[in-house]
């Protein structure tokens, strides 16, 4: 039986490597703040859809990427939010690069119950409403798999979870491990704007083709 971890501690990232572990969360201390500052570019309409590769020896040029029409408090923010996760990647996954995302969305960018084939993605809605999962546990497989099913997969009397904002949630995807299909997920069932924040860890070749 899979299950979910969260915590306070950078630290419990390191638990992804459980076979029974399907998600850690981590609770960020400042997601008030970062929160805050998140609505702000949102509701100055700023248009982000920023993607690159993240070389993780250089951290420093992250503030490049960021465009200068952004308020600075909330760009150093931005900023500050990639720098410490690429770190946490590396220091867990001894990754080199990072492909990173970052969006401003006013609709579901991925409205469907998906899983990802990748070996895992860090999802971190900056503001706005965090990402839906379903417990591989409660997942009935058969609706999954019926592509045109548009409803929750859920057994019966299950549930659909939501991700806070803020929160730090490290996934497992489809080829992080044998005989585990990897987290089903999607972006919120509502219309509302949100600043996402998505980055994977690069392993090979393949998927470094997602970014270029």
């Amino acid at each position: 039986m899979m299950k979910s971890v969260f915590s306070e501690k950078l630290e419990s990232f390191g638990d992804i490597y459980s076979k029974d572990v399907e998600l850690v969360c981590v609770a960020h201390p400042q997601s008030s703040y970062i929160d805050s500052l998140g609505r702000e570019i949102l509701n100055a309409r700023q248009d982000l859809e920023l993607q690159w590769i993240q070389s993780l020896d250089d951290l420093r040029i992250v503030d490049e990427f960021l465009p200068g029409s952004i308020d600075p408090e909330a760009s150093k923010m931005l900023a500050d939010q990639i720098k410490g996760s690429c770190g946490m990647l590396n220091q867990t996954l001894d990754c080199k690069y990072v492909g990173v995302r970052l969006l401003t969305l006013d609709k579901p960018m991925c409205p469907r119950f998906h899983v990802d084939q990748i070996p895992c993605r860090l999802l971190i809605t900056l503001s706005g409403g965090g990402t839906e999962w379903i417990a591989n546990n409660d997942v009935d497989w058969k609706l999954f798999d019926d592509r045109t099913n548009l409803d929750a997969p859920l057994k019966e009397k299950k549930k659909v979870n939501q991700f806070k904002a803020g929160e730090w949630s490290l996934l497992k995807g489809g080829t992080w491990q044998s005989q585990f299909n990897g987290v089903v997920h999607r972006s919120p069932n509502i219309y509302e704007n949100r600043l996402m924040l998505s980055l994977d860890p690069i392993f090979d070749e393949d998927q470094f083709k997602m970014y270029v």
